[in-house]
C-alpha cells in the first residue's frame, strides 16, 4: 500500500507594538491653529473669552517649535525645526487675531505683527481667538506656549464732571454745568453729594430731592443686573427683571433654579461631574421615579457675563424607570448647566454647573471577562463547538465607543454605543470544524467620534475528533504591548500534533502506549474528546517558517529552535508562524 503524504498548514499572526522614541512629522496646516497640546487643530484658538474692562491686548512671548517655510513662522525655542525653517519672534508673522461680539459676530481683526505692538480693544468687542496660516509645525513632544498679555483699565466716572473716564472713554455728555457722571456706567446724573444740590435740598439716588419726600431717606439703588430698585409711599420696592427660564436673580445676577440631587452632569461611566474637557461626550441626568418612556426635554445654556444664555436643546425617551438620560458633545469651552422637564411633571429640574476646558481625550479601556485564556472547545458530531460566550468590560469616560469583535475564523462583528448604559455589546459564536486549533480573540473598544482605541486578546483551544495543530508561540508573550528597545526572542516550541477520539479504548488503542488525556468542553462538561500528543515541536516532520513584517529570511530557523530578532525602528510590527507537517 502506498504511503500517504497528509500536509497541514496553519499560521498565528501577532500584532506587536514596540514603543520607543521616535521622529515627528513635519506637516503643512493651512486654515487651522496651533493649539496648547501642539498639535494642529481646526478652527481658531480662543485666548480670552471675556475682554470686559480691557483695553489693549499684546504678545509679550511666542515660542515653540513651530517653524514657517517662508522665513516668518513664531520660532523663539526652535529646538527641532527643520533646518533653514529657524526664525525668531522678531520677524514678521503668518497669523491673525480676530475679536468678536457676545453674538459671535467680528468685529475686529489685526496680525500678529500689529498685536505682537499691542492693540485697543473695542468696546465692543468680548472675545479673542488667534489663528495661524500655511504653518509647518515640527512636534517633538515640547508643545508650544503662546503668552498674551492683556491691559485692563476700568472706567471711573465717580465725581468727575462729564467727560474722560481715564481709560480713553468717556463719563458721557451732558448739558448744565452741575450735572456730573455716577460710578462705573457713565450715565449722568444731577448731584453725587448734598453740594451739588441747591435750595434747601438733598442729594438722594444722585437726584436733587426736598427733604420733606418720604423717599428722600431712602437710598433706592438700581444697578445690580436683575433687580431694579424704586420707591413707592416712602419704601424701597426691589422689582426683579425678567432671568431667563430655569434661572432666578441672585446677589445680582441670574443664576440656575437648581434642585439638587435631580439633574446631573455625568461622564459616560455614569459618574457625577463638575468638570469636562472641550469634545467630550458627557450625559445629561434625570434622577426621578416613574420615568420610563416618558419624554423628557433638555435645555442646555452657557454662562455670558452675569448670566446664562440658551444654548442648545434635545428631548430624548426616558431609557429606565427611575434615570432618562441624553448625551452631548461638547463643542465649545465655558460654564454649562441644563435644564429638564418631564411630560406631565410640574417641576423643571436644574443641573450644577458643568466648567469646560481645553481638550485632554482619555483612552478607552477594555477586557475580555469570556472566553477565558487557554478555555477548551469540543467540536461535536455536528462539527461545531457549542454556542462561545464572548463578554468584555470596556469603558471611556469622555466618548461613546464601538467594540469590534474578531474570532480569528475570519468572522467578525460590530456593536455601537457600548457604554451609553443599554447595550452590553456581548455575543456568542460557534468554531466550525474547519478551525480547530488555536485560536485568538481579539475584542477592540474604538472612539466613535475620535480615533482613540485599545484591544484586549484571549487565546482559546478548539479541539475535533481526528489530527489537531495547535500553533503557539511562546514569546514574545501575545498580550505585551511595550517591548524593550533590545533583542527579542521568538520560540514556538509548546507547538504540537493531538490526536483525538471520542473515546478513551479508541484513543488508547491508536495511542502506542502514549499518555490520553481528557479534554472537557468549558461550556458543557458532559462534551468530552480524548487526546494523545502525536507529535510536538522537535519532531523532524515539523517544518517551521516565521514571518516578520510580512518578510522571511534565510536566518531564521525551520525547526522549533528559538531565535531572537531587532526590529529597525518602533511601531507595529506583524510576526506570523507557518508550521507545516508531514505524516
Amino acid at each position: 500500500m502506498k504511503r500517504a503524504d497528509i500536509l497541514i498548514i496553519f499560521s498565528v499572526s501577532l500584532i506587536l507594538l514596540l514603543i520607543i522614541s521616535v521622529s515627528a512629522v513635519t506637516y503643512t496646516a493651512r486654515n487651522a491653529a496651533l493649539g496648547d497640546s501642539g498639535t494642529c487643530k481646526k478652527g481658531p484658538v480662543l485666548l480670552k473669552s471675556d475682554l470686559t474692562g480691557t483695553e489693549t491686548i499684546k504678545i509679550t512671548n511666542i515660542k515653540g517649535s513651530i517653524c514657517s517655510r517662508s522665513w516668518n513662522g513664531l520660532c523663539e525655542d526652535s529646538t527641532g525645526c527643520a533646518s533653514g525653517f529657524k526664525h525668531g519672534c522678531s520677524g514678521g508673522t503668518q497669523g491673525t487675531v480676530g475679536l468678536y461680539n457676545s453674538n459671535n459676530k467680528k468685529v475686529a481683526t489685526y496680525s500678529i505683527a500689529q498685536v505682537m505692538q499691542g492693540v485697543k480693544v473695542p468696546s465692543t468687542a468680548k472675545k479673542a481667538y488667534v489663528y495661524f496660516l500655511d504653518t509647518w509645525y515640527n512636534d517633538n513632544n515640547g508643545g508650544f506656549k503662546c503668552t498674551f498679555d492683556f491691559s485692563s483699565c476700568a472706567p471711573e466716572c465717580s465725581g468727575k464732571e462729564c467727560g474722560d473716564d481715564g481709560c480713553g472713554g468717556s463719563c458721557g455728555s451732558c448739558s448744565g454745568t452741575t450735572s456730573k457722571c455716577k460710578t462705573s456706567t457713565g450715565q449722568c446724573v444731577t448731584c453725587l453729594d448734598n453740594t451739588d444740590c441747591n435750595g434747601g435740598k438733598i442729594c438722594n439716588s444722585n437726584n436733587c430731592v426736598n427733604p420733606e419726600d418720604p423717599c428722600a431717606s431712602k437710598n433706592c439703588d438700581d444697578n445690580e443686573p436683575c433687580t431694579q430698585d424704586s420707591c413707592s409711599s416712602g419704601n424701597c420696592i426691589n422689582t426683579l427683571i425678567s432671568c431667563p427660564s430655569g434661572q432666578t436673580c441672585n446677589n445680582g445676577a441670574c443664576v440656575p433654579i437648581f434642585i439638587a440631587g435631580n439633574a446631573t452632569w455625568q461622564n459616560l461611566n455614569s459618574i457625577e461631574i463638575q468638570n469636562a474637557d472641550i469634545y467630550d461626550t458627557v450625559k445629561l441626568a434625570l434622577n426621578q421615579a416613574n420615568l420610563l418612556n416618558k419624554e423628557i426635554n433638555y435645555s442646555i445654556y452657557k454662562k455670558d457675563g452675569a448670566g446664562f444664555l440658551f444654548w442648545f436643546w434635545d428631548k430624548k425617551i426616558a431609557q429606565f424607570s427611575s434615570i432618562g438620560f441624553s448625551t452631548w458633545i461638547i463643542n465649545e469651552t465655558g460654564e454649562f448647566y441644563f435644564n429638564a422637564s418631564v411630560e406631565d411633571y410640574n417641576n423643571n429640574y436644574s443641573s450644577n454647573i458643568l466648567v469646560v476646558g481645553e481638550e485632554f481625550n482619555a483612552k478607552p479601556t477594555i477586557t475580555i471577562i469570556k472566553p477565558v485564556e487557554n478555555s477548551t472547545f469540543v467540536i461535536g458530531t455536528d462539527r461545531y463547538t457549542n454556542d462561545v460566550i464572548f463578554e468584555q468590560n470596556a469603558s471611556d469616560e469622555d466618548d461613546i465607543i464601538d467594540i469590534y469583535w474578531n474570532f480569528d475564523d475570519r468572522n467578525t462583528i460590530i456593536f455601537t454605543d457600548c457604554n451609553n448604559g443599554i447595550n452590553n455589546c456581548n455575543t456568542t459564536h460557534r468554531y466550525t470544524s474547519a478551525f480547530a486549533g488555536t485560536r485568538i480573540i481579539n475584542a477592540t473598544a474604538k472612539e466613535a467620534t475620535r480615533k482613540g482605541f485599545e484591544y484586549d486578546l484571549s487565546r482559546i483551544y478548539v479541539y475535533k475528533e481526528g489530527l489537531n495543530l495547535f500553533i503557539i508561540i511562546d514569546k514574545p508573550n501575545y498580550k505585551l504591548r511595550e517591548f524593550p528597545q533590545t533583542p527579542i526572542t521568538l520560540d514556538a516550541r509548546s507547538t504540537h500534533i493531538a490526536n483525538c477520539s471520542r473515546t478513551l479504548d479508541i484513543c488508547q488503542a491508536s495511542a502506542g502506549g502514549k499518555t490520553c488525556s481528557e479534554i472537557t468542553d468549558s461550556i458543557d462538561v458532559s462534551d468530552k474528546l480524548y487526546c494523545y500528543k502525536y507529535a510536538d515541536s522537535s519532531s523532524n516532520k515539523f517544518r517551521f517558517t516565521w514571518y516578520v513584517d510580512g518578510i522571511t529570511k534565510p536566518n531564521y530557523p525551520t525547526d522549533a529552535s528559538p531565535f531572537q530578532i531587532v526590529f529597525p525602528q518602533g511601531g507595529k510590527h506583524d510576526i506570523e508562524l507557518n508550521a507545516r507537517f508531514t505524516i
